[in-house]
């Protein structure tokens, strides 16, 4: 070890030192303000999705392209949203006022429209599944003249860790203002999502992985056979391509220009990125489960669990609200997600120009350069797009 090790080592541990005090210090200054729910957008998103249940055409087609979901021994299994989360709480106004003790999908979905309703998780001892809930959604987007179908599939967990891979001296810092293990409660953002073009050929599939997510292309980034699985990573539950051997993903827990760099072996390391761990040794055994498209499971605008200081480690929203509003629409998300391997420089420059934080946007033109070059991928492997 180098004189210069233990200097260098000593920087990083006074700097990510500084960093939490700070937000720390933000967030207790802070009121609750705007929530992530709220931003002006979504309410316009959701006016334009058809409410309803997918009918027996459309969950047959759910059921073929069901994704195959892979963890690795001893992981901790996902649970069911209303009979294991729900059932285990109060939900109350945020003031403190109760609502109920006895929470159900009716009472949730009475109060899915209120922000100002907050939902007390106080745990519960898992058990065993001999196949685990798999909340399943059909929508369908249109790019240019062509209807894409988009098959939607999320697994619920009662809370979200950081990231496997981090340095010891974040871990230890971190430690001091939360659990690495329940860094939030109730993780509802597992989602992939399966696209199928106008032939109703699979083309992609988007994983999320924190809080963006990410295109992979059949026999691009993914293989041509068995493209549909996919590992859970310890501890975070993030989504990345299945692999029977352990892996290290690099990961970041938002994406600006900053992370995004690090995401793509470029830049340095942010103060939560890292290492997604997986290890797909074993299948899990999955059923579906279909909700209405307006459910609360999708759309609750409250708080699903408790709120902590931390800025990211407050419990979520409904599952919809998975990302910035101007990239919900799904034939947006398709195209914003899709970076190719490598360090990816065009990608950078577009990202630069429609990433404006909260008030993000992305032009026609923009979306264009990102559909031509997803084209050509997709052409190479004599698919269509």
């Amino acid at each position: 070890m180098s004189d210069s090790t233990p200097n260098k080592l000593f920087r990083n541990f006074r700097f990510c030192n500084y960093c939490i005090i700070f937000f720390v210090f933000c967030a207790s200054c802070s009121s609750d303000g705007v929530r992530f729910s709220q931003l002006p957008g979504f309410t316009e998103y959701f006016n334009n999705i058809p409410p309803g249940l997918p009918n027996t055409m459309e969950r047959a087609l759910l059921e073929q392209y069901k994704p195959q979901h892979f963890l690795k021994a001893g992981q901790t299994k996902p649970i069911d949203f209303y009979d294991e989360y729900l059932a285990n709480g109060r939900l109350h106004y945020c003031d403190g006022q109760t609502i109920s003790e006895n929470v159900t999908s009716e009472v949730l979905n009475k109060h899915r429209d209120d922000p100002n309703v907050c939902f007390d998780f106080v745990g519960f001892s898992p058990k065993e599944h001999e196949s685990y809930p798999l909340y399943a959604r059909i929508d369908y987007g249109k790019w240019q003249d062509k209807t894409l179908t988009f098959l939607s599939y999320n697994l619920v967990f009662a809370s979200s860790g950081v990231i496997k891979g981090i340095p010891w001296y974040k871990s230890a810092l971190l430690r001091l203002v939360g659990s690495l293990d329940d860094w939030h409660q109730l993780d509802n953002y597992i989602m992939a999502c399966v696209v199928l073009n106008s032939q109703k050929q699979p083309i992609a599939l988007i994983l999320q992985q924190h809080n963006y997510t990410t295109t992979y292309l059949p026999g691009v980034q993914l293989p041509r056979k068995n493209w549909w699985q996919v590992d859970v990573a310890v501890r975070s539950n993030e989504l990345y391509p299945h692999s029977p051997e352990p892996k290290k993903h690099r990961s970041v827990s938002f994406i600006d220009q900053k992370s995004l760099a690090y995401l793509h072996g470029s830049g340095r390391a942010t103060l939560m990125s890292g290492y997604d761990h997986t290890h797909g040794e074993e299948l899990l055994s999955t059923h579906l489960v279909f909700l209405p498209r307006e459910d609360a499971f999708y759309r609750f605008l409250g708080r699903l669990g408790k709120k902590r200081l931390l800025p990211g480690s407050s419990a979520p929203p409904g599952a919809e609200f998975n990302t910035l509003p101007a990239f919900k629409p799904l034939p947006v998300t398709l195209l914003i997600s899709y970076r190719r391997p490598g360090e990816d420089k065009e990608y950078q420059k577009i990202f630069a120009r429609f990433f404006k934080g909260f008030n993000s946007s992305i032009n026609s033109h923009d979306l264009s350069l990102l559909a031509a070059r997803m084209r050509e991928d997709l052409q190479n492997q004599g698919l269509d797009f």
